[in-house]
């Protein structure tokens, strides 16, 4: 899968980290809050909201944590007593008790009353706060990133995650600028499709994105294809390149504040994003060239709709 973002104006976003936002509701992350690997109109939801209110959501990453974390934990100087830690602690244990594989958390489902198939779903990113002080980053022979075939052996890295400094630690001499961002903001798939797993993404129902442009400030567009919607998120990251070249960033634990509004005066069949200053369009294929493809017909949609722009105009501007 490759996804294509054709961004109309290239700018450099903010790296503001946290935005103060009251919310409305606390979703935690607890074994009877997460959806494990799939999206899918058969989940009930553990939170059902009214539009335009806004929801303080725990998420949490287990990628490169042991079956057994305390030892972790304490090994890296990650005191036991941090939410987050908790909540994994917690999770691999009521997991392993119940016998399920729990790669890949997601928090929720969140059903939105008045939400009906052919409206769309704006997601507002009001916050986003880091739960913990680390993040982990690895990969694995075979794995999804391009070099997967030479990776000799399984790897991981930790990061210190400094949110006062805006840095994520590399080493003794080398820091980076933290971006963070939820990786997975997905709604259900029409019922008929049954389950998605939340690996790629889909033009129909969103899901692992790994946009790093939906961050504070910006807004992502679903399509609802059931009633409620019901919207579930995780995977959060401290920062990423443009794509994931090991199948991993730094995940970490975030604390996210969304607000839901639904509208019915869009008529979106494709996901759609805005930032504070830029619209994105997506193409998401499992060829290079049909997402490329896609984008580019999403942003002479766009260009249509937004300019009264006929093909051939959309198809220059595009182009320039």
């Amino acid at each position: 899968m490759q996804a294509i973002r054709l961004t109309l104006i290239a700018v450099i976003i903010s790296s503001t980290l946290v935005r103060a936002a009251d919310f409305d509701h606390h979703l935690r992350a607890t074994i009877d809050t997460v959806v494990l690997g799939y999206y899918s109109a058969e989940t009930k939801p553990v939170l059902t909201i009214k539009s335009g209110e806004r929801v303080k959501i725990d998420t949490v990453s287990l990628s490169n944590i042991p079956d057994e974390p305390e030892a972790f934990y304490k090994e890296n100087g990650i005191p036991l007593d941090n939410p987050a830690v908790q909540d994994i602690i917690a999770l691999k244990t009521e997991g392993k008790k119940r016998g399920l594989n729990m790669r890949g958390p997601l928090t929720g489902p969140i059903a939105v009353e008045g939400a009906e198939p052919g409206d769309v779903l704006e997601v507002r990113v009001l916050s986003l706060k880091f739960r913990a002080d680390y993040g982990m980053n690895g990969a694995r022979p075979g794995g999804s990133g391009p070099l997967g075939d030479i990776t000799p052996r399984p790897w991981s890295k930790m990061y210190r995650i400094d949110p006062a400094r805006n840095r994520a630690i590399f080493s003794k001499t080398i820091e980076m600028p933290l971006q963070p961002h939820l990786g997975q903001m997905g709604l259900a798939p029409p019922e008929a499709i049954g389950r998605l797993p939340s690996g790629p993404p889909t033009m129909v129902h969103g899901g692992n994105f790994d946009l790093r442009e939906i961050t504070v400030g910006s807004s992502l567009f679903l399509p609802v294809q059931v009633k409620g919607g019901i919207f579930t998120t995780g995977d959060p990251h401290a920062l990423q390149g443009n794509g994931e070249v090991t199948g991993t960033t730094i995940e970490c634990n975030i604390e996210g504040i969304l607000q839901f509004i639904v509208r019915k005066d869009l008529k979106y069949k494709t996901p759609r994003v805005e930032t504070p200053t830029h619209y994105v369009t997506l193409g998401i294929h499992d060829e290079l060239d049909g997402a490329m493809r896609m984008a580019t017909l999403e942003t002479q949609e766009f260009l249509k709709e937004k300019e009264g722009m006929d093909f051939f105009a959309s198809y220059s501007f595009i182009s320039l």
